[in-house]
């Protein structure tokens, strides 16, 4: 193992989020404008954190789980088995959104971006992956989910796991998918 790595057992290896938070920073700042540049608009309506009722997958590199996992504050509510993403609040609000991921920084619900956020993705996942490479270490392109389970196991994160069964989805709980009003949070309007 390198000295890049650290490991919570021979199958668990741990990026050091300090060799990585400095360049993917900067490379996030970099897709932020082109974002901004291209002005897609966020309705606030919270389908971007909703994986399974919308239909999609989060997919981050070990690099950027590392990064969110040590710099995103505890999350909003329990890890589910990946239906939604637990630093979404009760409002729709994302509460990791300086370490989000490259996924969530090109996602947009405006149908108008619809044909803008793959090559963007497709960009930058390049960029992310010659960085990891560069530095020598894992790629490990995997479900949202999977990083933040094992880093549950291995204690890296501290998160209460959700049960949801079907009696589990009362309103008022905090593993419950709530349903949010529109609100518009585009930059043309702060």
């Amino acid at each position: 193992m390198s000295h890049h790595e650290q490991s919570c057992d021979e199958s668990t290896p741990m990026i050091d989020p300090d060799l990585v938070r400095g360049p993917l920073q900067q490379l996030y700042a970099e897709l932020d404008s082109e974002v901004a540049r291209l002005g897609p608009v966020c309705e606030l309506s919270g389908r971007c954190c909703r994986f399974q009722e919308y239909d999609h997958t989060l997919f981050v590199s070990e690099a950027e789980a590392a990064v969110l996992i040590s710099d995103a504050p505890p999350p909003a509510r329990p890890l589910d088995a990946g239906e939604t993403c637990p630093w979404q609040d009760g409002h729709g609000r994302c509460g990791a959104r300086a370490a989000r991921p490259l996924g969530c920084r090109v996602y947009f619900c405006d149908p108008k971006f619809d044909g803008q956020a793959g090559p963007l993705t497709e960009r930058y996942l390049a960029r992310i992956r010659r960085l990891v490479d560069g530095l020598g270490l894992p790629w490990n392109y995997a479900r949202m989910h999977t990083h933040l389970h094992a880093a549950v196991a291995s204690g890296r994160l501290r998160v209460e796991r959700a049960d949801r069964g079907p009696a589990e989805a009362e309103p008022d709980r905090p593993d419950a998918v709530p349903v949010w009003e529109a609100l518009d949070i585009s930059p043309s309007d702060q």
